[in-house]
């Protein structure tokens, strides 16, 4: 569809044309997406996808901390329905229902208030709750699991389906379907509530999905390549499955760096490292 027809189009979220994933992601960085689209709720998102052609490729972002549109652009379409989906509500006694564009602090918060415990930990963590489930269904983060009593998602054509976080793990990753909503369960507050520690580059999340069963920043120390450079980007000291990203750094920097680190971590140790930000676009 052309951009005249799109604009046309009777949407009421927000289109852009061209649009600087440097505005958009954690990172900073990244070349022109070619269309970015923020819905103004879920029927306006299911109007917009529809009138997309079939073959436009459709990515999801929520705080933008998992994703890098590469420096040559992305042709396709960036949908961030982050506001269309923030709502959170009371189900039942102890059951919370949020949508996926709720950020995992706001969630906290709000279990904190009503004296419902469990969430503490996630306070300090930067993703929204449907990144966080991804991070669940991909096994590097584990703590939401227990918690979670379903999940709803929503394709492309407008189907949304009610899934057990078990089933979401037996279908793995998710391709022209995202995670929209989810229902978890608290228990009590904790007399002394444990908070997750804070992470120094809280703006974006980890390169690396776990590996193994072994700690991917002991991987990466134990190779000899915590602090190293490539451009404007450093791994951290601190915990070196993140990075430092200066303001002269493009997402070629970054990029370079993790091929290095999986290349060398699978010399020494067999291990291969899977990323756990999502690259799109072209090269410059």
């Amino acid at each position: 569809m052309s951009i005249a027809a799109l604009e046309r189009a009777p949407l009421r979220g927000r289109l852009r044309f061209d649009e600087p994933a440097a505005k958009h992601t954690a990172w900073r960085i990244g070349g022109p997406i070619a269309r970015f689209y923020e819905p103004a709720g879920v029927d306006d998102l299911l109007r917009f996808l529809q009138i997309l052609p079939n073959t436009d490729v459709v990515v999801w972002t929520g705080t933008g901390c998992n994703l890098l549109v590469r420096d040559g652009g992305f042709p396709g379409t960036v949908v961030a329905p982050r506001r269309a989906f923030d709502h959170i509500e009371i189900a039942a006694e102890s059951v919370v229902r949020a949508g996926a564009g709720v950020r995992l602090p706001k969630l906290a918060r709000f279990c904190a208030q009503q004296g419902l415990g469990g969430a503490q930990v996630f306070a300090n963590w930067p993703h929204t709750l449907g990144g966080a489930l991804q991070m669940c269904v991909s096994r590097e983060q584990q703590s939401l699991w227990p918690l979670v009593e379903h999940v709803v998602t929503l394709d492309r054509y407008g189907e949304r389906r009610t899934l057990t976080m078990a089933a979401l793990r037996e279908r793995g990753y998710l391709r022209n379907e995202w995670l929209v909503a989810a229902q978890l369960r608290f228990g009590a507050p904790p007399s002394e509530p444990r908070f997750a520690r804070a992470r120094t580059n809280a703006g974006h999340g980890p390169l690396f999905r776990a590996a193994q069963g072994r700690e991917v920043h002991d991987l990466i120390r134990q190779a000899g390549l915590e602090g190293i450079r490539s451009g404007g980007v450093e791994l951290t000291v601190d915990d070196a499955n993140y990075v430092h990203v200066k303001k002269n750094a493009c997402v070629s920097d970054l990029e370079r760096l993790i091929v290095r680190v999986q290349n060398t971590v699978r010399a020494k140790f067999g291990v291969r490292l899977e990323r756990q930000v999502q690259l799109v676009g072209r090269h410059r």
